[in-house]
C-alpha cells in the first residue's frame, strides 16, 4: 500500500486518498484513511462527507508479455471538528 495523500479543499475540509495494489483490502484502505483523517484533524475528530472506493484493472507490459494488473483505491472527503 502507498502512502495516503492529503489535499486541503479549505475551511477544515481535506480529501484523503489511498491506494494499492490487488493484494490490499479495502478494510485496511479505510482504516489507513481514518488513521490520516485523525492526523490531519490533530485528533479532534472529522465527519465524513463523502467516500468513494474504485478497482481500476489494466494491462502493462513487462519482460515481454501482456500482465494483467488491478490497483485499488479509496478517497475520503472529511471535515474536521472544531
Amino acid at each position: 500500500m502507498f502512502p495516503p495523500t492529503v489535499a486541503d479543499m479549505g475551511q477544515g475540509v481535506y480529501n484523503l486518498n489511498a491506494q494499492s495494489n490487488a493484494f490490499g483490502s479495502r478494510s485496511e484502505l479505510r482504516a489507513k484513511l481514518e488513521r490520516k483523517a485523525q492526523e490531519v484533524c490533530k485528533g479532534k475528530g472529522f465527519e465524513e462527507v463523502n467516500q468513494v472506493n474504485g478497482t481500476k484493472y489494466d494491462t502493462i507490459f513487462n519482460s515481454g508479455i501482456f500482465v494483467p494488473v488491478s490497483t485499488k483505491s479509496s478517497s475520503l472527503i472529511i471535515r474536521c471538528k472544531d
